[in-house]
């Protein structure tokens, strides 16, 4: 029996908001007979909502290290809807849409359609338990501001994003950076590096 894992995103500034510095978090909740053990990631890049909803939900599929339920919530209805409805049919049309145009965002729905292979993905819209949460760690971070701290950089696609880390197991709190590892639940794998057409950014 797959085990049930809880996928929490969030993005800061307006999903109308167009290409500005944006915050994103992913948060992984596994609970379990001793309570419940999360994963929580942050970073940064500059794009739309809905790129960095897929930045964030890439990198919390590539935590995982065996077939799970995933309950993906998130306040994007569109990605949970396209992630629900038509990626298999962009994967199977080379990432184009129905006039032949590549879909917009295509190296990060790629990214999740590779990811997401083996898992069962249940879309969870709208605000959720840690949105509060989330929202307050932006601001405390100063992710998605013009003045906040760059800690480490990577490049994905023509993207650059600002990455920072922060791990709760227990009643311990860690600070890592790309490549560290951490003991983790099984199903947690450490830290890895138009609408139905998909051009609706």
């Amino acid at each position: 029996m797959e085990q049930k894992v809880n996928l929490y995103l969030g993005v800061s500034g307006g999903i109308a908001s167009g290409n500005i510095r944006r915050g994103w978090c992913c948060v992984l909740e596994v609970k379990g007979a001793a309570g419940d053990t999360t994963r929580e990631g942050f970073g940064e890049v500059v794009g739309t909502h809905r790129l960095a909803t897929l930045i964030a939900l890439s990198h919390a599929l590539g935590r995982f290290c065996r077939p799970c339920e995933i309950h993906v919530h998130s306040e994007d209805g569109w990605v949970l809807a396209m992630l629900d409805k038509r990626l298999g049919k962009w994967a199977q049309c080379d990432y184009k849409d129905s006039k032949g145009n590549e879909i917009d965002h295509r190296a990060e729905w790629e990214a999740v359609h590779k990811l997401a292979k083996g898992h069962l993905l249940v879309p969870e819209p709208g605000r959720h338990s840690y949105s509060s949460w989330m929202e307050s760690e932006f601001k405390r971070r100063k992710l998605g501001e013009e003045s906040g701290d760059v800690n480490v950089r990577i490049n994905l696609g023509e993207c650059e994003i600002t990455e920072q880390y922060e791990i709760e197991y227990g009643q311990e709190a860690l600070e890592n950076t790309i490549g560290e590892t951490i003991a983790a639940p099984a199903a947690v794998q450490q830290y890895q590096e138009g609408e139905e057409d998909g051009n609706n950014t």
